[in-house]
């Protein structure tokens, strides 16, 4: 069963992705994980480690509160 908390990160993801025209296999290749990884973010079956978090985080140029 996929959390509330994943939900919100898959919508998240999916709409910034969107707002940058940002493609899966960019993002994936930007953050040197796989596809599938990707794909599994995006669906909200999974989240990404705190390193990758930390990479996304530098692709996508999202500012700290």
């Amino acid at each position: 069963m996929v959390s509330n908390q994943e939900d919100r990160f898959a919508q998240w993801l999916n709409m910034t992705m969107e707002n940058r025209g940002l493609r899966a296999v960019d993002l994936a290749k930007k953050l040197k994980v796989t596809d599938s990884a990707v794909s599994r973010w995006r669906s909200g079956a999974g989240t990404p480690s705190m390193d990758a978090c930390l990479r996304l985080a530098r692709v996508l140029k999202v500012e700290e509160p």
